[in-house]
């Protein structure tokens, strides 16, 4: 099942505890952030979520967090992020869809930081090896200014590949600076993530965090047709999709007859108009099923009509596709 950014709904007004309400759909991961202006140790927590990261930077005060939950139920309503010093926050709730809902990340977060006070545009950069492909990269970044100013945030690949990064949330309040940015990795492997932060005065230390949320299972099917018989169940379009994938990778692998074959025969056309090619005698039984499925989606016009297409060339018109069948003499 492929990943994806599904929502992200913020709150950038100091408050503790912080409340947010994810709106999210069922199953979708929920991944938060939050920081505050002190370094105390403090900790953060949400109910059901884990706790899953936390980095202090002391260049003027800053405590970054993030906490995760494995599966919404999509009626979370308002949610509480609090703080165990009940420190004033602001902060963010993610929410992706298709993420593994049993083990999200798939490897260990990675939380990086410098306390070297840095004139704008700061920057951060943390080392992240996801071992599976389709994995969401999630990148957490707080910018701990040493005047009250708002920093803007952006993400990027500097090492190994990516998809584009996107800043999905920047916010600011006072001394409280925040950013998430997602990227996706189609192929995993080897790669660093930069943040950069640039703000009007003064300097800043910066603490991030980066997580490789990985895909749930449906990217691809696990077992055959013929391990399995009737364990693997496609309808509408994506049949055509699937069926003209079987087919160009493996040619002759797929076998279909009766009235099955003309559903999947119209459902390929509407799929992928030209990727459906019938010769020989087969022709003859796709036809046939064709007009038993579907009566009246098999055409046959002009002189080609008395062929009995059971040899030479004749020509018939499916929807969005012509055949070329062979009549025998």
């Amino acid at each position: 099942m492929a990943i994806s950014f599904n929502k992200v709904v913020t709150n950038s007004t100091p408050a503790s505890p912080l409340a947010i309400d994810p709106a999210a759909t069922a199953n979708d991961v929920l991944i938060s952030g939050e920081v505050c202006d002190f370094t105390d140790s403090s900790t953060f927590s949400i109910t059901a979520f884990d706790a899953i990261a936390r980095q202090e930077t002391t260049t003027d005060a800053q405590n970054l967090g993030v906490n995760r939950k494995k599966a919404a139920t999509g009626s979370e309503g308002s949610l509480n992020i609090t703080n165990s010093a009940a420190r004033a926050m602001i902060g963010f709730i993610l929410a992706l869809t298709g993420a593994d809902n049993t083990t999200p990340e798939d490897v260990t977060t990675v939380v990086v930081n410098n306390n070297t006070g840095a004139a704008s545009p700061a920057t951060l950069t943390a080392n992240i090896t996801p071992v599976t492909d389709g994995c969401m990269i999630v990148a957490i970044m707080g910018t701990d200014t040493t005047a009250s100013v708002n920093a803007t945030t952006t993400f990027s690949t500097t090492s190994g590949t990516t998809g584009a990064w996107t800043t999905r949330a920047d916010l600011n309040s006072g001394f409280n600076n925040i950013a998430v940015g997602t990227a996706l990795q189609t192929t995993a492997g080897a790669i660093t993530v930069q943040g950069s932060s640039s703000f009007a005065s003064g300097t800043a230390g910066r603490a991030m965090i980066v997580m490789a949320i990985r895909p749930g299972a449906g990217g691809a099917a696990a077992f055959s047709l013929n391990a399995e018989p009737g364990s693997f169940t496609v309808t509408g379009a994506a049949a055509g999709v699937l069926a003209a994938r079987i087919l160009s990778a493996d040619p002759g692998v797929l076998v279909i007859t009766g009235s099955d074959a003309g559903v999947l025969a119209a459902r390929i056309l509407a799929a992928d108009p030209g990727a459906y090619v019938v010769t020989g005698a087969e022709a003859s039984l796709i036809r046939d099923a064709v007009m038993n499925a579907q009566p009246g989606a098999f055409s046959v016009s002009g002189a080609d009509a008395d062929l009995d297409f059971s040899g030479e060339q004749a020509v018939i018109v499916m929807p969005y596709k012509l055949f070329r069948l062979r009549r025998g003499r």
